[in-house]
């Protein structure tokens, strides 16, 4: 997918978070060249119904869900940077997400 054919598919997208968050999440897999690591994942999901399951969020448990998948994958939750230690955590995946969709030409009001 080209960043022109994302721009053109979602910037007029008339659809709610809800109903269109998982083919926004394969389109933009597509467009960064980056595998559809969950496909198989949600394909057994119903279109427009929850991915992420259970109580992790009302429970404000996401860095610690994220900490153990980092640790299932061998990816460490930090490193030693320049300027002291570099987390990956959900600031940096936005800032990651935002970065590289810039990078590909998308308009960032789109993401």
């Amino acid at each position: 997918m080209t960043p022109h054919a994302f721009i053109a598919k979602w910037k007029p997208a008339d659809l709610s978070e809800r109903s269109a968050y998982q083919q926004h999440f394969i389109d933009l897999c597509r467009l960064l060249d980056q595998p559809t690591a969950l496909r198989g994942y949600l394909a057994g999901k119903p279109v427009g119904g929850r991915v992420w399951g259970g109580t992790w969020a009302r429970d404000k448990r996401g860095a610690e869900m994220m900490r153990g998948d980092l640790t299932a994958a061998g990816i460490p939750y930090a490193v030693d940077g320049p300027d002291g230690p570099l987390y990956a955590d959900f600031h940096v995946l936005r800032h990651s997400y935002l970065t590289l969709g810039g990078r590909s030409g998308i308009d960032l009001r789109t993401l």
